[in-house]
């Protein structure tokens, strides 16, 4: 019998074909990625990379599926776990990229500039659990994909710490922050 002392614990004790996170003291356990959603990140993270990852000059680390630990300075009552996200994708810019490190589980306290997540097998629960908790961590841009509806839809938090849509699209080019100089065609985020 495994002895399991938090919540952490727990989270690794998962089959690997599940995702786990832990969000306000809540376990979220999540069938594995469909293969739109692996293909749209695999297409999303080829379009960025290139021109905007710290090699490329553009100051950007860009990253899939990091973990992400609420950060120090965030108060977390006696008796409640750090919550534990894992976005699809994150990235980081200047001086948050700057005191970027992750710890050998691929995890930071770090607080992206960007998150994209790409639904799959539950879109409520991005929507619903994800998108206010990235909010009250202070993620400023968030994308959302969902390869089946073919739809993508971008956020940008407000100064009352809710997000507000800038860009809503099916089909054609975006150009959407915080990269508004890349041409992103949408066509390519959906499946053949």
């Amino acid at each position: 019998m495994t002895h399991v002392n938090n919540m952490r614990d727990v989270l690794a004790l998962l089959p690997e074909e599940y995702r786990g996170e832990l969000i306000e003291n809540h376990l979220y356990v999540q069938p594995g990625p469909s293969p739109e959603h692996e293909e749209a990140i695999g297409e999303l993270v080829a379009v960025l990379r290139p021109r905007y990852h710290r090699r490329s000059g553009a100051g950007w680390h860009i990253q899939t599926r990091p973990g992400l630990t609420l950060p120090e300075h965030v108060k977390v009552p006696l008796g409640i776990e750090r919550d534990s996200y894992q976005p699809d994708v994150a990235g980081w810019r200047g001086h948050t990229r700057e005191s970027l490190q992750f710890d050998s589980g691929n995890e930071t306290r770090v607080v992206p500039d960007w998150i994209c997540e790409v639904q799959s097998t539950n879109r409520a629960y991005d929507w619903d659990i994800k998108k206010p908790a990235y909010a009250r961590l202070g993620v400023r841009y968030l994308w959302m994909v969902d390869p089946t509806r073919e739809i993508f839809e971008a956020f940008a938090l407000s100064e009352g710490d809710e997000y507000i849509s800038i860009a809503l699209g099916t089909t054609g080019v975006l150009h959407v922050q915080p990269f508004p100089e890349l041409a992103l065609d949408l066509a390519t985020l959906w499946p053949l």
